[in-house]
């Protein structure tokens, strides 16, 4: 069985990485991958961490180290923009004014991001059988590789499958060193893998805040144990100093500011001036959309995502899992798969910065490993609940295979599938620009040279060869908002393409704008994130 599971496990890998890169090179760049790739080049060309504020430079700098290869791409660090640390206008100096070009970029970029995924599944087959055995690892891998969410993140260079693949290596350093006496070896390397977590993204944080409570719970700290006690602190006590000095080594021991207007500088500064930052955004929320309404964020956000966006068979052997727990009373052997889970998303669930499905990766494979232990049941019990479980992974293959190239825009049966999920989510959940490219052979294909544009993602209208008239879209203060062009209620005669994500008016509480068209079926649907409408004189 072991050798039969990883001849699988290596096809399954193998197949996964087929899937990421025949999507990745159908789509366009979507929303701020220029800036994560301008972000990373930058430090592994110059070692300054100036435009890292908003992200820790880890995994921006391992997807432009291919791109950094490439003695043509240059930072210009004479301009402007780098002096006042401007990384929006960066990214367009450097990637987007590089017109098709950039493409390529940027899908260079990405490959680092396909192989970190890989070695993710690779990690979660590997815990999940020192769990439960080979079939649960099999059964857990399967669920992550075939996984539609982490199919459309894990090929686009953002910082969103970086944060997940290293916070689940700090996770299973963490079982590891829980799992035997604690010990200099275990401590350093322990120490070491949640600094790269913390190097990934910010949201790694509230992870490492878990797993430190659980460390300290779980390490015998009882009365009459108190020298164990004060072993047990002098150890994470050195995991701590070590996590602090890999997250430095990362900025490259750089001193800087650790506030606006400070002037004195300190080891991470930066660092922490953009966990501050993020803090600060996290608590006065951002516009999201849910359900048809638009506001500040609603509790309720990130639950509904998960339960409309995580594929059904996951979800059903999610439940089976929780109920084997609650029979076998196994809670506190899977607790670091669990409890962490259950506090990212209640950190998640009091913030009002709901930007998407995305957030919620991080959880994901510890949930797919948890998931895992009910491959046991395929050996045991009655034959319907057998033949059942077999089907979970069945469905689940066959649905990412159905949805694919277009994993970003998927939704489950539940909800009604991609087609029906840009009138429940919008923004990173469905619409984050990609299918530019599929509106390019569209119009190719239907000879249309003139098309009034609506696009939520890198503006780049040139990019497409035809004659563009700008429509409301992005940023959201963009004048054309609020000093419209056209009667919202009678748009005059041509082809419109409105991207979901601004067709629902993500930013506005009152939908003014685009009413006649949300009204409407589109004639054609790009990548289920572009609608296009053909308005003529019969519509009048």
């Amino acid at each position: 069985m072991n050798r039969f599971a990883r001849v699988v496990a290596f096809l399954w890998l193998l197949f996964m990485f087929g899937l990421m890169l025949s999507s990745a090179l159908q789509k366009s760049p979507t929303m701020d991958e220029d800036n994560h790739l301008v972000r990373g080049l930058a430090f592994v060309r110059t070692g300054d961490s100036r435009l890292s504020l908003y992200h820790p430079p880890l995994v921006n700098s391992l997807a432009a180290l291919p791109v950094a290869l490439n003695p043509a791409v240059q930072i210009p660090v004479e301009s402007d923009a780098w002096r006042r640390a401007d990384w929006e206008t960066m990214s367009n100096l450097v990637v987007l004014t590089r017109g098709a070009a950039a493409d390529a970029m940027i899908n260079i970029s990405r490959i680092p991001i396909m192989l970190l995924a890989l070695a993710l599944g690779a990690l979660i087959f590997r815990w999940a059988r020192e769990l439960a055995g080979p079939g649960a690892a099999l059964l857990s891998l399967t669920l992550y590789a075939f996984d539609p969410n982490i199919l459309a993140n894990a090929r686009l260079n953002t910082t969103d499958l970086g944060v997940t693949a290293f916070v689940f290596l700090a996770g299973y350093g963490v079982w590891r060193w829980q799992a035997r006496p604690a010990g200099l070896q275990s401590s350093l390397l322990t120490g070491f893998l949640i600094g790269l977590a913390l190097g990934s993204k910010y949201l790694a944080l509230i992870f490492v805040l878990f797993f430190g409570l659980l460390m300290l719970v779980k390490r015998d700290i009882r009365p009459g144990t108190w020298k164990r006690a004060v072993r047990t602190v002098g150890w994470l006590t050195l995991m701590a100093g070590v996590s602090i000095l890999t997250l430095w080594a990362i900025y490259g021991f750089g001193w800087d500011v650790p506030w606006p207007g400070s002037t004195a500088r300190w080891p991470l500064g930066l660092y922490l001036r953009g966990a501050v930052d993020a803090g600060g955004r996290a608590g006065l929320g951002q516009a999201s959309f849910l359900l048809g309404e638009s506001s500040k964020g609603a509790w309720y956000y990130f639950p509904v995502a998960l339960l409309v966006k995580t594929p059904i068979p996951t979800l059903l052997l999610l439940l089976a899992a929780v109920l084997i727990t609650i029979r076998e009373r196994s809670f506190q052997r899977e607790d670091l798969l669990l409890f962490p889970c259950l506090g990212y998303l209640l950190a998640l669930m009091v913030t009002s910065f709901n930007l998407g499905y995305r957030h919620m990766l991080p959880m994901l494979p510890f949930l797919f490993v948890y998931a895992g232990k009910t491959a046991t049941l395929l050996l045991t019990g009655p034959s319907i609940r057998r033949i059942a479980l077999a089907f979970m992974p069945i469905w689940l293959i066959a649905a990412s295979l159905a949805v694919w190239p277009h994993y970003l825009a998927y939704f489950n049966e539940a909800a009604g599938g991609p087609g029906n999920g840009y009138k429940i989510l919008v923004d990173s959940s469905i619409d984050w620009g990609q299918d530019l490219l599929g509106l390019k052979r569209y119009l190719e294909r239907e000879g249309i040279d003139r098309v009034k544009l609506s696009y939520f993602g890198p503006d780049r209208p040139g990019y497409l060869g035809v004659d563009v008239e700008l429509l409301p879209g992005i940023p959201p203060e963009s004048d054309l908002w609020y000093d419209l062009r056209f009667d919202p209620q009678d748009p005059p005669p041509g082809v419109y393409a409105i991207s979901v994500t601004n067709l629902q008016e993500l930013f506005f509480v009152e939908k003014r704008v685009y009413p006649w068209f949300r009204a409407r079926e589109p004639d054609a649907v790009i990548g289920y994130s572009i609608h296009v409408y053909r308005v003529g004189d019969r519509e009048h």
